[in-house]
């Protein structure tokens, strides 16, 4: 793992990233692989794929846990920024975390998976017509989150 930061301007919801995103990254990996920014109250930024693997395998240095502070809100988690609530289970870590996994799982086959294809597509299409004599699309509001 990496051990330089180097603490930089970057938010992955503003509009310049959405625009460049591939460059960005691109950039990332080769200049600052591990980074910080103070966007969204602070969080670290890993880019390449052994430095993402050893993070996400590493919970006792690395944790998507969420608190609540003294206030009242939300801190932590593992959603960026932070929710206001806990997510289960991307708030979690293991022990707890494989508990949710297995009771999620049976949802998730290929087979069950397979029984909401013909409505998803139809959601699709649905949702690309509405947009597609425009010229342009927000890939996030206008079809991944309302499919």
């Amino acid at each position: 793992m990496i051990s330089t930061v180097k603490t930089i301007d970057f938010d992955h919801h503003s509009r310049e990233h959405t625009r460049n995103w591939v460059e960005t990254y691109r950039h990332l990996r080769a200049t600052s692989p591990l980074a910080h920014t103070q966007a969204h109250g602070g969080y670290y930024i890993v880019t390449r794929h052994d430095d993402v693997v050893a993070v996400a395998q590493d919970t006792e240095n690395f944790t998507k846990l969420k608190w609540q502070d003294e206030n009242g809100a939300w801190q932590g988690g593992g959603t960026i920024p932070t929710a206001t609530a806990l997510l289960i289970p991307d708030d979690i870590d293991p022990p707890d975390w494989k508990f949710y996994r297995h009771l999620l799982n049976p949802f998730f086959t290929p087979k069950v998976v397979a029984r909401s294809r013909e409505m998803a597509e139809l959601v699709a299409s649905i949702l690309v017509d509405a947009v597609i004599e425009t010229g342009k699309v927000e890939m996030i509001g206008q079809l991944a989150s309302p499919l």
